[in-house]
């Protein structure tokens, strides 16, 4: 319009004129002195517009800031009460507010950089007490493999009930990580809970330079625990009460003391089972048996008879019983050696006579 920009202060304040050229001119800041009201509320500004054409794409205010130099604290808007920041925009577009915010229906999302919170089903974001964020019952928290706030997500945290996280989506196998070191994707030391092929895995996973951990589950890990199962390289341990059972790479299981038993008085074994071969009767005289048990036939007038055997070693305790009710062979004993043992008969069988062993190094 022609003539001058005239600016009042309904307070009751200095008011101010310019002419356009003033405005579009300046080199000072346009200061606007609200005064102090205390009755109808008035705004500083009062701006109205109408757009009407769909194919112009209109905005509604504009301040273009050339950063040739500045301070990284610069703002490019401040809101204040008392003095004190409510509301500011850094010049790196950084939104800070010392309240909440409360997004209406259009386009519930809010992005920032790479990352992009979806809110709940009911479109709303509430913060409270130090930062806390509250979804409504039916939202989840969710992420995508893309960088795009619109990008179909494939991990979501949910609220499942009462005190209770779940991870889930639909029929796809999830996995949960948490890492004792990470360097990047390719060298890190981390523990996986994982589902894979309809089962269950639980452990540690290494790559890189990291190591790979042991693996405690029990009662009171931390302190002096009271059970525990602990996996270790090729080493699995039970440990209860100060001691422990252990199993090899080999599936070989072992005590963790002298003192160890297989059962006890309260708790016996129904029963143990141990490899064997059973030589059929008819086949006599020496025989190769690489097994802890076994069986071999005296031929009618035998007094010894050769077992080869790859666990045999000159330390081993050779058990050996006649199976057999021969009128003269009644007894047999045992001598060990490397990879074999003997055995010698009291008395010549006066027919086949069978005879059993066990091996126990």
């Amino acid at each position: 319009m022609p003539g001058k920009i005239f600016l009042s202060t309904p307070g009751g304040g200095t008011s101010y004129a310019y002419t356009p050229a003033d405005v579009a001119g300046s080199t000072g800041p346009l200061t606007v002195l609200g005064g102090t009201l205390t009755g109808t509320s008035t705004p500083f500004l009062n701006l109205s517009q109408t757009w009407n054409n769909a194919a112009v794409t209109f905005t509604g205010i504009y301040a273009n800031v050339t950063d040739t130099a500045s301070n990284s604290a610069s703002l490019l808007a401040d809101l204040q009460v008392g003095g004190v920041t409510k509301f500011k925009v850094d010049k790196n577009g950084v939104v800070t507010t010392a309240g909440s915010v409360t997004l209406g229906l259009l386009n519930p999302v809010i992005s920032a950089g790479s990352g992009t919170l979806l809110l709940a089903a009911d479109n709303t974001l509430g913060a409270r007490g130090s930062g806390l964020f509250i979804v409504a019952s039916t939202g989840a928290y969710t992420w995508s493999s893309s960088t795009a706030y619109n990008a179909t997500a494939d991990v979501y945290l949910y609220r499942d009930a009462a005190a209770t996280l779940a991870q889930r989506n639909g029929v796809n196998a999830q996995s949960f990580r948490v890492y004792n070191t990470y360097t990047d994707a390719s060298n890190y030391e981390r523990s996986a809970m994982y589902w894979s092929a309809n089962q269950l895995y639980i452990g540690t996973e290494k790559a890189g330079t990291g190591a790979a951990r042991t693996v405690n589950i029990g009662s009171n890990p931390a302190g002096a625990p009271d059970a525990q199962l602990i996996m270790q390289g090729t080493t699995v341990r039970i440990y209860a009460t100060g001691s422990y059972l252990g199993l090899d790479s080999s599936s070989n299981p072992f005590p963790g003391n002298t003192t160890g038993t297989l059962g006890n008085s309260g708790n016996p074994w129904n029963g143990i089972y141990i490899s064997k071969t059973i030589t059929a009767a008819g086949t006599t005289g020496a025989q190769t048996i690489n097994k802890a048990t076994g069986s071999v036939n005296f031929a009618a007038v035998a007094t010894s008879l050769v077992v080869t055997n790859s666990l045999v070693t000159t330390s081993s305790v050779i058990v050996a019983t006649v199976g057999t009710n021969d009128t003269t062979m009644k007894t047999v004993s045992a001598v060990a050696a490397a990879g074999s043992f003997t055995l010698n008969a009291n008395a010549a069988a006066t027919a086949e006579t069978r005879v059993n062993f066990v091996v126990l190094n």
